[in-house]
């Protein structure tokens, strides 16, 4: 079915989002409910699910795809994930987003505290990077994702491809603060493109 595996599974349904509308002009025109069209592709690779909606404005002609993950706590417990991802990538032809707990960092500088990290500790995800062509998402906020208040990681992540640059220049990420959770929240804003000032030049 559309190139996936047969164990990925399609639901439709409909939802409104809440985008920024740009400036603030007042309490209730500060916001734009917009409705879109959501698809949203429950995927099993393990026993944890791996989330792959495809989300189109009704409105307009304007789509995405975004793939909330979850990475399992043990190395070995991880390796679909990033087999399943690399699947996804090759058929992906569209703007596409990849979020959420990787339980994988990226950089040696990614983790402070416990155990000194390795080349290894950075490999899995530094190579799905390479092979699926994802980068990072650029991000406002807090730098680490995660912490036990003894270890801090930057875990959690949110990776775009070149589709999606296309699509959304001014897209970004917040990391929010923590809440109850020992996780920091990270949102996806769409912020209006800022319109070029007019100007003329009379010869």
């Amino acid at each position: 079915m559309n190139g996936y595996p047969s164990n990925v599974i399609i639901v439709t349904c409909s939802a409104t989002l809440r985008m920024s509308a740009g400036k603030k002009q007042g309490a209730d025109k500060n916001r734009d409910e917009r409705k879109w069209s959501l698809q949203l592709t429950p995927h099993l690779p393990w026993r944890r699910p791996l989330l792959h909606p495809k989300t189109r404005m009704l409105a307009t002609t304007v789509s995405f795809h975004v793939t909330f993950v979850y990475g399992m706590n043990k190395e070995q417990q991880r390796l679909p994930l990033w087999t399943d991802l690399m699947d996804i990538a090759r058929i992906m032809s569209s703007a596409w987003c990849v979020i959420g707990d990787f339980n994988a960092i990226l950089y040696k500088l990614d983790r402070i505290g416990g155990d000194k990290v390795t080349t290894h500790d950075i490999s899995k995800l530094s190579t799905l990077l390479e092979h699926s062509e994802l980068h990072e998402l650029r991000s406002m906020g807090a730098y680490y994702s995660w912490t036990n208040k003894q270890v801090w990681s930057r875990i959690n992540r949110a990776f775009i491809n070149d589709h999606w640059c296309g699509s959304f220049d001014y897209t970004h990420s917040i990391y929010m603060a923590n809440g109850l959770s020992d996780h920091a929240p990270i949102l996806l804003q769409f912020p209006n493109a800022p319109k070029p000032q007019i100007r003329f030049s009379l010869l």
